[in-house]
């Protein structure tokens, strides 16, 4: 496979090398080709010793040397044109396709991959800006189309015409059908002389005129080549994917059209030398500030700036040094780092995603007491909560503060953990079987939460996240009856810096928990992810990975208690 296009597999992507240089004359202008017809043919350049004796201090003139962007912003590129605007930044010799169709742009995107020179699509009015910019001086024309402002040379889809006009060695022609245009692009190696056509059909419009050749072109060199970012399983534009790949791009395949998504797709970001192309309209809007945010932010447990997609999260849940609240509390940190990964391994087996053992630790604990505060919540110092925290950042995991509030406000028990939420690895979950109303206590009935409450905690996490140039974080929800979130199609799961999880809390024999997972899973607001729980005792019995992942959908966390 061609080394400039690949799946997320290595940890950098390998650079293209710098097409290389053909021993042809030197030309400046495509004039200097036609000036002077002789017998037999036409005069293609003087050589260079004529050129010295025509100039004033007898130097030979370098040629034009094609030139790519240093610049590495994300720009948005759902079209050959685009890819090329933000890709080069001159060029004297440019091919252009004067449309889409697969019989024209297979033979324009073979030979502007072969040259090394941009690609651009559509008529006249269409690409005469981007013309304009690169200051090209010749087009090498495929197609029916007139331009103004610079000299045309017709394209050829015989190679060796072709080779005799542009002056790069085409040696082969491959005929090819028209829905394997994409994957014969992504094959051909930049420098190489295989020209496409589409079946045995000859070019559509006007052949080689035989009398008109391209000035010699100085390949484009150096790291500045882009990095072209495409979505698995979405239809690229084979426009934008030939321009991307004339421009010497690294075609990467993302899971999920974001450049935060993993840690393989960070790196591509962050070593590009040239501009991050996204292409297709899938990457949305916010693709320049993500390709940012991939470069600044520090990076979650399992790589990349985002929680989900691609990631499962397997967590112990319980309090630090009270094992009946949960078998986080059974041990002490390192030996819990032990079982969360005891837990984790068999689930590795049963999905590509990235597997992340972590803890849900219990941080404000309903109390039967009101307390000295009258909340009925006892809230846990810092301090007692670091030693699990820490084991969690230094192990790759992550840690997610449970708030059991009791009669207080979740954003208010919530602020008490700023400082451990500043931290990359540290979410929120909330539980609102235990949030009291003024005049309840617990035990006495199952608590409940306003959607209203649980999105000003939402945002005021996202907002804490944003300014200070946090990754995504994981929001938890607790919830095993629907009257514990109350309005809950209210949510609003609009805050990119947030994943938020309904974690599906049912316990007992696997029809009463399947019974309560379908019912959650009703009406469940868009863009709520599911977990499920795991109990030791309670439940009959309890699932083994394989059959937690048979649960539909399969849940992006599981926790066990």
């Amino acid at each position: 496979m061609n080394p400039s296009i690949r799946r997320l597999q290595s940890a950098r992507p390998d650079s293209p090398g710098p097409v290389p240089r053909r021993t042809l004359p030197r030309r400046r202008l495509l004039q200097s080709a036609i000036a002077l017809p002789l017998a037999g043919g036409v005069l293609a350049a003087c050589d260079g010793d004529s050129e010295s004796s025509a100039g004033d201090g007898g130097q030979e003139s370098d040629p034009d040397a094609v030139q790519r962007s240093a610049e590495t912003a994300g720009v948005l590129a759902p079209d050959a044109n685009a890819v090329t605007a933000a890709s080069f930044t001159s060029s004297p010799v440019a091919v252009v396709a004067a449309n889409e169709d697969a019989s024209v742009l297979a033979p324009a995107a073979s030979a502007a991959i072969a040259m090394g020179v941009p690609l651009l699509v559509g008529d006249a009015s269409a690409v005469a800006e981007t013309l304009a910019s690169l200051a090209a001086e010749a087009a090498l024309a495929f197609g029916e189309i007139e331009l103004d402002g610079v000299d045309v040379v017709r394209g050829s889809s015989d190679p060796d015409k072709l080779s005799e006009s542009t002056r790069h060695d085409f040696t082969e022609r491959r005929p090819i059908a028209a829905e394997d245009l994409p994957a014969e692009l992504r094959g051909l190696e930049p420098g190489a002389g295989v020209l496409l056509t589409i079946g045995e059909d000859p070019l559509p419009g006007q052949e080689l005129d035989g009398e008109r050749r391209l000035p010699d072109v100085e390949p484009p060199a150096g790291d500045s080549a882009p990095v072209a970012l495409a979505a698995a399983g979405a239809e690229v534009p084979v426009g934008a994917l030939a321009a991307a790949l004339a421009a010497g791009a690294t075609v990467t395949e993302l899971p999920h059209p974001d450049p935060r998504v993993s840690a393989e797709s960070v790196e591509a970001v962050t070593a590009a030398g040239g501009p991050v192309l996204a292409l297709g309209p899938e990457f949305g809007e916010q693709f320049a500030e993500r390709v940012e945010m991939a470069r600044t932010q520090p990076q979650v447990p399992g790589g990349g700036q985002l929680v989900l997609p691609g990631k499962r999260i397997i967590a112990l849940y319980g309090h630090p040094g009270s094992p009946v609240l949960g078998v986080l509390g059974e041990q002490g940190p390192e030996e819990s780092v032990t079982r969360a990964e005891e837990h984790a391994a068999p689930y590795r087996e049963l999905t590509e995603d990235v597997v992340v053992p972590s803890f849900e630790i219990i941080a404000t604990i309903a109390s039967s007491s009101a307390g000295r505060d009258g909340q009925y919540s006892n809230v846990s110092t810092i301090d007692h909560l670091r030693p699990y925290v820490d084991a969690a950042a230094e192990n790759g995991m992550f840690a997610l503060l449970d708030l059991q509030p009791g009669r207080t406000h979740f954003l208010e028990q919530a602020k008490l953990y700023e400082e451990l939420l500043l931290e990359p690895h540290v979410g929120l979950a909330l539980d609102p079987e235990w949030r009291l109303k003024p005049d309840q206590v617990h035990l006495k009935q199952i608590g409940s939460v306003e959607a209203a409450e649980i999105n000003e905690v939402s945002a005021w996490l996202a907002d804490l996240t944003r300014s200070n140039d946090l990754p995504q974080k994981i929001l938890v929800l607790h919830q095993f009856r629907h009257s514990m979130i109350r309005n809950r199609q209210d949510l609003d799961t609009s805050f990119d810096e947030l994943a938020i999880i309904l974690h599906a809390d049912g316990q007992g024999d696997q029809g009463s928990k399947t019974a309560t997972w379908e019912a959650l899973k009703q009406d469940l607001p868009e863009g709520i992810h599911l977990a499920w729980k795991n109990f030791y005792d309670e439940d009959i019995p309890m699932l083994d990975a394989e059959q937690t992942f048979k649960v539909e959908p399969t849940p992006v966390m599981v926790s066990y208690q």
